[in-house]
């Protein structure tokens, strides 16, 4: 017989009263032997965050940025710096067994793999090498605030929500001393929550699957525009980073997530309970527990201040948000002149980034008509583009306009190591406009350029 897992989705900040009387009815009617919750078990040591830290910098500090973020709207919404489904769960009845089954998102952190490592490294040198000293001063205060914060979220938690709120004012009015139109971005950035929870009140489907995968791409490049702080450039890059990397790692904890409540469940006996998590988390958990002996039976979709829905008969389908190459798919060898097109493409590509960037340094007093800094800025643009698209999406702007994707030699998807060994050499073959790679790709057989034989990749055309 199959286990029954119910499944209760939440917002992080919402009208707590609903979500309490919400969930004790879904349990309730579920009649269920406990419940579990999206929180961790695990506590932030200092070793694990000085190894997220060298690892991957810029989105520990996107993670401090969150906190900072989140903590109006904790304060409001919850009364202290905790998820609404936390707070939530403490309040039902004492006989209804409650279990903790997240990890920390730090130490996953702590784990993560070379792609990620480039990515922050590269994030992070790019803004040391544009404004060193801006950007040093900025890491600095983020790394204090982020040890005096935690500090006192460990002693206590209403605390912190108020010493994460009175941080976001006074990093608001302390920028607005300098650049009144950084403090506008920053006041962007404090109600992207806001944005996202009329979005889920909308639409709590596509729409937030699509808003979620946004990189604040437009955001950052008019803010890069528009004010000579660099504070206001760091803290969306940081905030992107955290927000992409929670994004690509949210399978690691749901995988996480279900080993703990099959564990503890076989421990204990239950045979139907509830997981209560975060939105984000429904669909994953969902494909994932057909895998294993559970059978979800009924799920709750949120809407932010409204009475969310319950389905009773729950479908999950794989995520079509990113086309996964596979030996089925329809693939064969891209042409020499498909590839010169993508990559004449892809450098315009990051030519308009590049002039993105003369445009921020042309506002900042003493780095005009600095070329050193253009053309650093060019080789990280170009690096960080190319490694970013494919190993998120398998190919570029311009592969995609030309049908076009990176596979391994068997067809498959590389692996992420895959994709920065061949974005490593492309320095190489990019001499004389990429005269090395087209060489060597019409030596070869699979028209390998060089970073492709060593990366044992090839880039095939998808029909």
């Amino acid at each position: 017989m199959r286990r029954r897992l119910d499944l209760f989705g939440t917002i992080h900040f919402d009208r707590l009263s609903k979500v309490e009387d919400e969930l004790r009815d879904y349990v309730q009617e579920a009649d269920a032997d406990a419940v579990f919750v999206e929180w961790p078990t695990d506590s932030i040591t200092r070793r694990m965050a000085v190894r997220a830290a060298i690892r991957v910098p810029l989105v520990l500090l996107g993670g401090v940025v969150l906190n900072v973020i989140r903590s109006p709207y904790y304060l409001l919404f919850n009364r202290r710096f905790d998820s609404t489904e936390h707070v939530a769960t403490e309040r039902l009845s004492p006989e209804t067994p409650v279990h903790r089954v997240d990890r920390s998102l730090v130490s996953v952190m702590a784990e993560s793999g070379p792609l990620a490592i480039a990515l922050s490294w590269f994030v992070l040198i790019a803004f040391l090498v544009v404004a060193p000293i801006q950007t040093a001063v900025t890491v600095g205060v983020l790394l204090a605030v982020g040890v005096g914060f935690r500090l006192v979220f460990r002693r206590d938690r209403r605390l912190a929500a108020v010493v994460g709120t009175l941080v976001a004012v006074t990093g608001i009015l302390a920028t607005a001393w300098f650049d009144i139109e950084a403090t506008a971005g920053l006041l962007l950035l404090i109600a992207i929550p806001l944005a996202g929870g009329i979005v889920i009140s909308l639409d709590p489907g596509k729409i937030l699957r699509g808003s979620a995968r946004l990189a604040l791409v437009p955001v950052l490049g008019w803010l890069v525009l528009s004010t000579d702080l660099v504070v206001g450039w760091f803290a969306l890059a940081a905030y992107t980073a955290v927000g992409q990397f929670a994004l690509r790692t949210v399978d690691v904890r749901n995988e996480h997530m279900l080993d703990r409540v099959t564990t503890i469940a076989d421990e204990e006996g239950y045979d139907t309970v509830v997981l209560v998590t975060g939105l984000a988390h429904v669909s994953g958990l969902g494909e994932r527990a057909t895998g294993r002996d559970l059978r979800v039976s009924r799920t709750y979709t949120p809407r932010w201040l409204r009475t969310g829905t319950i389905d009773e008969e729950p479908s999950f389908e794989p995520d079509e948000g990113r086309e996964r190459v596979s030996r089925d798919h329809p693939i064969q060898p891209g042409s020499t002149g498909r590839r010169a097109t993508a990559s004449l493409l892809d450098l315009a590509a990051v030519a308009v980034l590049t002039w993105a960037l003369s445009r921020g340094l042309d506002i900042i007093p003493g780095l005009r008509n600095e070329t050193g800094f253009v053309a650093a800025g060019f080789v990280l643009i170009a690096f960080g583009y190319h490694l970013g698209l494919e190993a998120t999406f398998g190919r570029t702007l311009g592969k995609r306009l030309t049908r076009l994707v990176v596979t391994d030699e068997d067809g498959d998807e590389p692996s992420r190591r895959a994709y920065l060994i061949r974005n490593l050499v492309r320095p190489v073959d990019f001499v004389a406009l990429y005269f090395v790679g087209f060489v060597t790709m019409a030596l070869t057989k699979r028209r390998q350029r060089l970073g492709d034989l060593l990366a044992g990749t090839e880039v095939r055309k998808v029909d």
